[in-house]
């Protein structure tokens, strides 16, 4: 495809993935909501729809399955615009500093979605678990790779792998699936840096 095509075809995915997620997803959400709704005001019917919010919150996996395969909506600028504004908001929902270092120019191509999921991914298993007080990010270009590295000072990762959560196996996946490499050093107590590096197409 040529440059204004793969444009046409990357706004075109990024309007299907905004709207999956505005219509789609807002009727599941409250499909849900009327489901707990019910079970509260008819005890008798808890079991069947216990197993009916079960089904919605499947297809509600599914569609986010569906919506991170396609462009995020935030790469419409950009990478670099895209992860400082992730950044940004990841330190204001959170309350926890975080720098950023980024090259200038650093920008992969195809790489550039993949990275903003596992940025994302990233950030939000610090949230979760890493009980940090401070982050950074960093993104540069380095020997045809786009390299990013997020690390915390919080508790470090369980040991050993075997009890890491699904969140970083999540990472492990994507970063495999983009034919990029994954590297991982955390120790009890002194946080965890997450290196991933992705070709330059």
């Amino acid at each position: 495809l040529s440059s204004g095509q793969q444009a046409l075809r990357d706004a075109d995915r990024r309007r299907i993935a905004r709207d999956l997620h505005d219509d789609l997803g807002q009727h599941l959400l409250a499909l849900g909501l009327d489901t707990a709704a019910l079970a509260q005001r008819h005890p008798a019917l808890r079991c069947p729809l216990a197993e009916l919010d079960q089904r919605i919150q499947q297809a509600r996996r599914a569609l986010r399955t569906i919506i991170d395969d396609l462009p995020p909506e935030a790469l419409a600028q950009g990478l670099q615009d895209a992860v400082r504004q992730q950044v940004a908001l990841f330190s204001r929902l959170s309350g926890i500093p975080c720098r950023l270092e980024l090259d200038a120019g650093a920008a992969g191509g195809t790489a550039d979605g993949v990275l903003y999921r596992v940025l994302q991914e990233s950030l939000s298993n610090i949230v979760r678990h890493a009980q940090a007080s401070e982050v950074s990010v960093g993104i540069r270009c380095q020997d045809r790779s786009l390299k990013l590295t997020v690390r915390d000072n919080g508790v470090g990762l369980p040991q050993p792998a075997a009890r890491r959560g699904s969140g970083l196996r999540g990472i492990a996946q994507r970063v495999d699936e983009a034919g990029g490499r994954l590297d991982v050093a955390s120790a009890p107590g002194l946080g965890t840096a997450l290196t991933m590096s992705f070709p330059i197409q």
